[in-house]
């Protein structure tokens, strides 16, 4: 009887999460299930409220998602289990949740699975593997997938050094407002187009990147 009452104040809990739930609509797969898609927006209304128990009830709902197939609930599982937010972190575990939302074309598992591959975090480290990776999430204009090839190649970290390559993707990261992106773009350019380089740095450091708010107090000075 107390087994069946939890699961009916589950039922209605649900029910109520859902209904005050807009935006998370937008997130989820066309093909989902309605079951699906009220359980993944249900876990993200808890985890906009905040609090231990409600990223507990978060990561089940998201849980919940995943098993009922929807991309977005595998994701957003992983980033609970990869953070250790609301369950036990388990990063290898996080690893299979991103593998199986990339798989079905998720962008941004893709470009989670592929930052663990490059660092070997929870899975053999295969740079290769990562950089390919972050390539499709980068097609999907994922901005830190984005950043973090335009790095690599700036660098000529884990890839042969491409300027070309490096701009092409910091430029669209930088686009998408991602200040490390606008930072590393400017150190990139600056001999050549020493003004639009003080204007991403401005830019950069009005986001509150001390980085870039470095670099201006070096150029001024």
């Amino acid at each position: 009887m107390k087994r069946r009452r939890i699961r009916i104040i589950d039922v209605l809990l649900l029910s109520v999460l859902t209904a005050c739930t807009i935006d998370a609509a937008t997130k989820m797969d066309d093909d989902s299930s309605l079951a699906a898609r009220q359980a993944f927006q249900a876990g993200d209304t808890l985890l906009k409220q905040g609090g231990a128990k409600n990223e507990v009830l978060a990561a089940r709902y998201y849980k919940r998602a995943a098993d009922m197939g929807s991309h977005w609930g595998h994701y957003k599982y992983g980033t609970m289990l990869l953070e250790g937010k609301g369950v036990a972190k388990d990063v290898p575990a996080a690893a299979q949740a991103f593998s199986t939302a990339a798989e079905q074309g998720n962008g941004w598992a893709q470009y989670q699975l592929g930052v663990l591959y490059l660092d070997g975090n929870g899975v053999p480290q295969d740079v290769p593997r990562g950089t390919a990776l972050l390539g499709k999430a980068a097609d999907q204009n994922i901005s830190w997938a984005q950043y973090r090839l335009g790095d690599m190649y700036a660098t000529g970290t884990g890839v042969p050094q491409d300027l070309t390559k490096a701009r092409a993707y910091l430029e669209k990261s930088a686009a998408q407002d991602i200040s490390y992106a606008q930072f590393a773009l400017a150190n990139l350019i600056m001999d050549k187009e020493p003004q639009r380089a003080k204007t991403l740095l401005q830019t950069a450091a009005a986001a509150g990147n001390q980085l870039a708010a470095k670099r201006l107090a070096q150029i001024a000075g």
